[in-house]
């Protein structure tokens, strides 16, 4: 098993190789891969050029959807596709099976439910809840994880091994500030462990900040 983030630009010189560390994980791996959050940089625009200290120019490979931050849903689509133009990538995700979470980059940087974007001026769109609504679309269209189904989830690998996918973001702030939701939270664990016993559980949040959380919880 591993996990890991993705980086999100790709450099346009042969002499740079892109996410070979996915190459190597492809061929050693024989179980999964957990993508714990980050699975793209929808607030990280990506500039074609950028000019170095030292008077050299660093060039991207970039796309009008890397233009500037996603606001569209087809903005966030384009942000998951533009990782495909790497074929480390694509190799890799046809060679090995993927569990995915998302964290906050998939929409903005440490963004909680009712985050307020009205002095942000680089999104036109200012409602939070539209922005996550439209990124968790595209989040469910290209990742491993059916239509509709919930990213906080449990997968169950038979009597060896539960792995439990834990919604961060969803509920960043909301766990501390509405009991409610926290009682969901709680309730999901109680029934998750009223199952038969396994060998190993991995609990999988972000950071670690939220891992205290929830194992506190």
């Amino acid at each position: 098993m591993v996990w890991r983030h993705l980086r999100a630009r790709l450099r346009d010189q042969p002499r740079y190789r892109r996410h070979e560390d996915l190459r190597d994980d492809a061929e050693a791996l024989t179980g999964f891969f957990i993508h714990s959050g980050d699975t793209i940089y929808a607030d990280c625009p990506i500039p074609a050029e950028i000019k170095l200290p030292d008077g050299s120019i660093w060039r991207n490979l970039t796309t009008e959807a890397k233009s500037k931050v996603a606001e569209t849903l087809d903005e966030v689509r384009g942000n998951y596709l533009y990782k495909l133009m790497d074929e480390n990538v694509r190799r890799f995700n046809s060679e090995v099976p993927q569990i995915w979470q998302w964290d906050d980059h998939e929409v903005l940087n440490n963004w909680p439910p009712g985050k307020d974007l009205t002095g942000n001026q680089s999104y036109k769109e200012k409602n939070i809840a539209t922005l996550a609504g439209r990124a968790r679309r595209a989040f469910v269209e290209h990742s491993p994880i059916r239509m509709g189904a919930s990213i906080f989830r449990r997968i169950g690998y038979g009597p060896l091994l539960d792995v439990f996918v834990i919604d961060m973001r969803t509920y960043r702030v909301v766990v501390v500030h509405h009991r409610h939701r926290a009682l969901e939270l709680r309730q999901f664990f109680r029934q998750c462990y009223r199952m038969p016993p396994t060998l190993f559980r991995i609990r999988r949040p972000h950071d670690v900040q939220h891992r205290r959380r929830i194992a506190n919880a």
